[in-house]
């Protein structure tokens, strides 16, 4: 693995588009300007850099110096601060015509990330935002380099390695990825925009030190429910939330004082669009675990209207129909599961594989009142692989 790629899977790159397509060129032309880039980033107008508590001196803590190419949300630079150290710079064009409501959810979701970037708890499983400003209809958000990779970008390299190593790699990284999301969950937060994209994944060479951390969270997060008061109470709840003041050390851990201001936001009443949010996270990420999990099925979903009841359906016909029904017999009969999983793994494995599936089918693939949350999925896997010697 490359250094490039480590430095780009910030999130995902896409193509400059080749055509003689005059709009876009221009763009890309301007996006590329890195002195016109630089002068709108330090503007003196550009007083609204959220999380710095000294404004006086902050045209000259950050310069832009290369531009990447462009992501899913926006415009990607790397940018270093007067310590030469070295961040990713994420550009969002906004819409001039912007109304009140966008403006409003704009501020939300810029703010809430102030929030998961500050919370001790939350910024663990984030790539935090180290500072964010607004200038006209244009968005600078700024982030570390996370050593680590896009589950995306990963899975081309897990995909060559022995069915075995593959596999106890997997289960680990579905246990540590529920894990995260769980904690993400627990402080009334959902992201929203869940993929292979927006989940990176450190890489050590003890499998016990993975970390995993959920990125593309800004513009993409929130409960989009401008009408409802929860959306108030959030947001003058994460506008109470302290900065951090040294700006060279931005991740401090908090004091007590501060930690507990942060979590008030556990105290607001979440409502039914919260709830219905989260479980729209749950199912994406369980999608993504299946394919993993069956990668040797070639699965191939249309996933241009999200993930569908349809979605739903089709995947637990797969799953159903192709193994939870022939599992139990194979039990009974205590018969060799090579039958059912023509795959070059011990039969320890692949029973993993069946129990993840019955697990995920049952608690996720059903009507969506009855998905349970991360925090139970998880417990459900724990609980299987403590006990699976007996079960067997």
């Amino acid at each position: 693995m490359d250094n490039k790629g480590q430095q780009l899977n910030i999130t995902t790159l896409l193509p400059i588009d080749s055509n003689n397509n005059k709009e876009n060129n221009k763009l890309y032309e301007y996006n590329k300007n890195i002195d016109l880039i630089n002068s709108i980033f330090n503007n003196s107008k550009a007083n609204n850099f959220k999380n710095s508590e000294d404004k006086t001196n902050i045209n000259n803590e950050y310069r832009i110096k290369e531009y990447l190419g462009e992501g899913i949300q926006g415009s990607l630079y790397t940018v270093f601060d007067k310590h030469n150290k070295k961040y990713i710079c994420k550009k969002i064009m906004l819409n001039s015509q912007i109304n009140p409501n966008q403006e409003k959810q704009l501020h939300f979701e810029l703010n809430l990330l102030k929030f998961l970037s500050s919370n001790k708890i939350t910024r663990k499983y984030i790539n935090p935002c180290v500072d964010y400003r607004t200038i006209d209809n244009q968005v600078f958000t700024l982030f570390p380099i996370f050593n680590g990779y896009s589950l995306s970008h990963l899975k081309q390299y897990l995909y060559k390695m022995n069915h075995n190593n593959y596999y106890n790699i997997l289960f680990h990284l579905i246990k540590i990825i529920l894990f995260a999301m769980a904690k993400i969950h627990q402080h009334n937060i959902a992201h929203q925009n869940i993929n292979e994209n927006s989940i990176l994944v450190s890489t050590y060479e003890n499998t016990d030190e993975m970390k995993v951390k959920f990125t593309d969270f800004g513009l993409g997060c929130g409960i989009n429910n401008n009408k409802d008061s929860y959306i108030n109470n959030m947001m003058e709840t994460i506008n109470k939330c302290p900065t951090i003041k040294n700006k060279h050390t931005p991740f401090k851990s908090l004091q007590l004082k501060q930690l507990k201001q942060l979590n008030q936001l556990n105290q607001i009443k979440p409502n039914n669009d919260l709830f219905i949010s989260q479980k729209k996270d749950i199912i994406s990420l369980i999608m993504i675990f299946i394919q993993l999990l069956l990668f040797f099925e070639k699965i191939e979903l249309d996933l241009t209207q999200g993930y569908t009841d349809n979605i739903k359906k089709q995947i637990k016909q797969i799953i159903v129909e192709k193994f939870l029904t022939k599992i139990e017999t194979i039990r009974k009969s205590k018969k060799s599961i090579d039958e059912l999983l023509f795959l070059n793994t011990n039969n320890e494995i692949k029973r993993d594989i069946i129990e993840y599936l019955n697990i995920f089918n049952d608690y996720v693939l059903c009507e969506d009142e009855k998905i349970q949350d991360c925090q139970y999925i998880l417990d459900k896997l724990i609980i299987y692989e403590k006990y699976k010697n007996e079960k067997f």
